[in-house]
C-alpha cells in the first residue's frame, strides 16, 4: 500500500487491506488468494442456554416510552444522516485531489452507509406503527371512544333524570 493509502486508512479508521499471496498454477494460470490474519478470532453466536430470559412487555408498561424512544432514535439517525453528509463532502474531495482509487471506493462505501442509515430511518416509522397496533390487528383509535353497545342498568326515572341533567 502507498503512503497516502495508509495515511486514508488511518484517518478513517478503517480496517487495514487483506494481504494478498499471488502463486502461478502450472498451467500457467495466475491465482491470488487473501492471506488470513493470526489474530483472527472466530465469533461464536450465543447459546440459547446463556441468554436470559426477559419477560414479555405489556403494552401499558411500553406505551409510556414509545413516543421517547422514537423521538430519541429518529433524531439520532437524522444527525447521523447530517453529519455523514458532510463527511461525504469530505471524501469526495480528498478522492478528487488525491485521484486515487482506494480513497473513491472509501467515498462509495460511505455513501452505501448513509443509504442505509436513511432506510434505517423509514422502517423506524414503520416500527413504530406495528407496535401501536393492539393484538387484534387493529389501529388505536383516534381521539375520543367509540362505544358500539351499551347497556343501562336502572329504572326508567334513572335514566330520565340523567338525561334531564346532561341536556339542563
Amino acid at each position: 500500500m502507498s503512503k497516502f493509502d495508509d495515511s486514508m486508512t488511518e484517518a478513517l479508521n478503517l480496517p487495514p487491506e487483506p494481504e494478498t499471496k499471488i502463486s502461478k498454477l502450472p498451467d500457467g494460470k495466475v491465482v491470488v488468494k487473501e492471506v488470513p490474519e493470526k489474530n483472527e478470532v472466530e465469533v461464536l453466536p450465543p447459546s440459547s442456554d446463556t441468554a436470559p430470559a426477559l419477560p414479555p412487555a405489556t403494552v401499558a408498561k411500553r406505551s409510556g416510552h414509545i413516543e421517547d424512544d422514537y423521538g430519541t432514535a429518529r433524531e439520532n439517525i437524522h444527525h447521523i444522516v447530517q453529519q455523514g453528509t458532510a463527511v461525504l463532502e469530505d471524501l469526495l474531495a480528498v478522492s478528487r485531489e488525491s485521484e486515487s482509487p482506494r480513497a473513491y471506493e472509501v467515498a462509495g462505501n460511505f455513501m452505501k452507509i448513509l443509504v442505509e442509515a436513511n432506510k434505517n430511518l423509514l422502517d423506524l416509522h414503520q416500527t413504530v406503527k406495528e407496535i401501536e397496533k393492539d393484538p387484534e390487528g387493529k389501529p388505536p383509535p383516534e381521539q375520543g371512544t367509540h362505544i358500539e353497545k351499551a347497556v343501562f342498568v336502572g329504572s326508567t326515572a334513572d335514566l330520565q333524570r340523567m338525561l334531564g341533567e346532561k341536556d339542563g
